[in-house]
């Protein structure tokens, strides 16, 4: 997380700061934090409040802000970087919403990406999906958070759909992207929680009921 420093000042932050660094793919060196799992929306009241009023909201933008609750209830800040799309999940079944719809640069998910065998992958159950994932098939750092969370929607009885943003009416109609069904039924008349993902924008674009 944070600014990208010369392996110089960053071995100078790692003495007298404590901090954990590491070099960043060729774009120079950065601080390591935590990645825990997200366990509570704070503001979730508020938010519930404002969804059944029928508003447009943006919010877990980038996994939100991290915070520790105290014994005594009170909020601190914390060094970690909370996964926007498991963010998104856990604010999606707290609220109750049918559907995750998760919006990427890609048209879904795939088996054997950029391979000479990549298979594009339309609507999938639950499970089927797990053991593309036992396989391996999704990478870590990018498409598998995003299947994740579409697992857990899905395993709490929704949709999580994986598509391009682009391409989000037809996504939200079962034409474009990946679906991850619950292994017994599909529900209906979702109500949407939707997370964008760019090359270089990554934050919740949109929460409410979404109609096309």
């Amino acid at each position: 997380m944070g600014p990208f420093y010369d392996e110089e000042k960053a071995r100078t932050l790692m003495l007298e700061s404590g901090y954990a660094m590491k070099e960043d793919a060729g774009r120079g060196w950065r601080r390591v934090v935590p990645s825990p799992e997200p366990m509570q929306i704070v503001q979730l009241p508020a938010i519930r409040k404002l969804v059944e009023s029928g508003a447009l909201l943006i919010c877990v933008g980038g996994g939100g802000i991290p915070v520790l609750r105290s014994r005594d209830g009170s909020l601190s800040g914390t060094a970690a970087v909370i996964d926007k799309d498991l963010a998104a999940a856990r604010l999606a079944l707290d609220i109750g919403a049918d559907a995750l719809l998760v919006l990427t640069d890609v048209p879904g998910a795939c088996l054997d990406y950029r391979g000479p065998n990549e298979r594009a992958l339309g609507t999938v159950t639950a499970a089927e999906m797990r053991g593309h994932m036992a396989a391996g098939q999704f990478a870590s750092g990018s498409m598998g958070p995003k299947v994740e969370a579409c697992l857990r929607i899905a395993d709490a009885g929704g949709v999580g759909i994986i598509a391009s943003l682009t391409a989000v009416s037809e996504a939200v109609a079962g034409r474009a992207g990946t679906r991850i069904v619950p292994d017994e039924a599909l529900c209906a008349e979702p109500e949407w929680v939707c997370s964008s993902t760019l090359v270089t924008w990554k934050a919740l674009a949109g929460l409410g009921r979404c109609r096309t």
